[in-house]
């Protein structure tokens, strides 16, 4: 996985799990929370989906320096299957709701080791 693959999905997870994106109810998101939406957004690049993520209203993700949707970034295309992450695989900060995550995936049958956050 290129640098770039990893800035972006730096970006996409840290836009999915910062808590400003969460709904007002929501703003209190413990670990098991945090763990939850980092395996959510694992679990939409496999489904080639990212309508089911908790986005918020107005965000900027970009792909090589141009704004794009994440359905059409390069990473929730080409992402078929991951491993389960174990406990030592996350760091999470909870009073910033933020979790990176460190992953085994599989891009076609070629497989990528992705730290995002």
């Amino acid at each position: 996985m290129t640098a770039t693959r990893r800035r972006l999905l730096a970006v996409i997870v840290s836009l999915v799990c910062a808590a400003g994106s969460l709904p007002a109810q929501e703003k209190a998101c413990d670990r098991n929370c945090l763990k939850g939406l980092a395996h959510q957004v694992l679990v939409s690049m496999t489904k080639h989906d990212s309508a089911v993520l908790p986005l918020a209203r107005w965000y900027i993700l970009t792909e090589n320096n141009r704004p794009i949707a994440p359905k059409m970034s390069v990473l929730w295309r080409t992402i078929t299957s991951f491993k389960e992450p174990a406990a030592g695989q996350y760091v999470m900060d909870v009073p910033a709701g933020q979790v990176f995550v460190m992953a085994t995936v599989l891009e076609g049958t070629m497989p990528s080791l992705l730290w995002a956050g």
